[in-house]
């Protein structure tokens, strides 16, 4: 690599990297970064460009700004949620899902709390197996269409957020048992709604998804004293 000092972007991924070359050290102007690694003590050579990458991968800028031992606790909780199925990244100032996290396709438990998450991106979808999102206490406005197609997605949990509107997509998640969406501001569904639970809460976005493929709306017996504002 000693020859590419001009590189700006390495990639390479799903390769069993065992070690770092030296000739890395020389690439000043890198600004993207993606690796994945087996020994993961080698991550902490990183450091002489974390500071200055702008989209460093594994793992995100606001673990590697946190010093050495907090990396290594993160790349080891990435590489035990291969096998477990489970990752928690509770507190640890996130502003976005991690993007190596879409890469944990086999994920059934997503524990993400007391974050600065502002986004779910699109990319949720990719997490196919994916039981139980639970995302409270960060900074999210809304929710991605995409969660509808999360077919196993049993309990959503965004409480304590800034969301305002839940996608009417959540009523084809087949199999939810769980919508915890408590300390938001809400106004889609309404609060009557919200306060009758989960079921009540898909059905409502179910009746607003069919009127916009049938032309029709039939809001009786809700108990609404307002009209919807999404309608």
């Amino acid at each position: 690599l000693y020859k590419l000092t001009s590189l700006s972007e390495l990639l390479c991924t799903s390769n069993p990297l065992l070690e770092l070359p030296s000739g890395l050290m020389r690439l000043t102007k890198i600004r993207k970064l993606a690796i994945e690694v087996y020994d993961l003590t080698i991550l902490t050579k990183l450091r002489f460009i974390m500071d200055e990458v702008e989209s460093l991968r594994i793992p995100p800028r606001t673990i590697t700004m946190n010093g050495q031992l907090v990396v290594l606790n993160y790349i080891k909780r990435i590489h035990a949620a291969r096998q477990t199925g489970n990752l928690v990244l509770d507190k640890l100032g996130l502003k976005s899902i991690p993007v190596e996290v879409f890469l944990l396709t086999s994920l059934t438990r997503l524990k993400m709390v007391d974050n600065d998450i502002s986004e779910i991106p699109p990319e949720i979808e990719q997490l196919e197996n994916l039981k139980q999102l639970i995302v409270d206490k960060n900074k999210l406005k809304s929710l991605p269409d995409e969660l509808g197609k999360l077919d196993n997605l049993e309990l959503l949990s965004v409480a304590a957020n800034e969301i305002e509107f839940l996608p009417l997509s959540l009523c084809e998640c087949s199999n939810i048992q769980s919508i915890i969406v408590s300390q938001n501001k809400l106004e889609t569904p309404p609060p009557e709604i919200v306060a009758e639970g989960t079921e009540a809460i898909v059905q409502y976005m179910r009746t607003l998804m069919e009127a916009e493929t049938y032309k029709r709306l039939d809001l009786r017996q809700m108990g609404l004293p307002l009209f919807p504002r999404r309608i």
